[in-house]
């Protein structure tokens, strides 16, 4: 249960890659904070993906099943910073 369960009520997938593109307007230290709840697969393993930011992979082998269980919430927070119009990727952390 978490008190954001709206935010885990939908989904959007697809058996391809797909994309984010988010507008930054200011410079400095933020987070990004990715949301997922597993609501279709049963089983750890069914589905295990990376995420990128750019062409860096800041999450390796997510396994939301695996970690959580079925329809629970979970969320990755990426540290990075925005300079001279780049995104920096500091760190990930579960």
């Amino acid at each position: 249960m978490t008190k954001d369960e709206a935010l885990y009520q939908t989904e959007r997938w697809h058996s391809d890659s797909f994309i984010y593109s988010v507008p930054l307007k200011h410079t400095g230290k933020f987070v990004i904070i990715l949301k997922f709840s597993e609501v279709y697969f049963n089983e750890p393993g069914d589905k295990v993906f990376d995420i990128a930011i750019g062409k860096k992979v800041v999450v390796k082998d997510l396994d939301i099943y695996g970690k959580v269980g079925k329809a629970a919430a979970h969320d990755e927070y990426i540290q990075a910073e925005l300079r001279d119009d780049k995104v920096f990727i500091n760190v990930c952390i579960s």
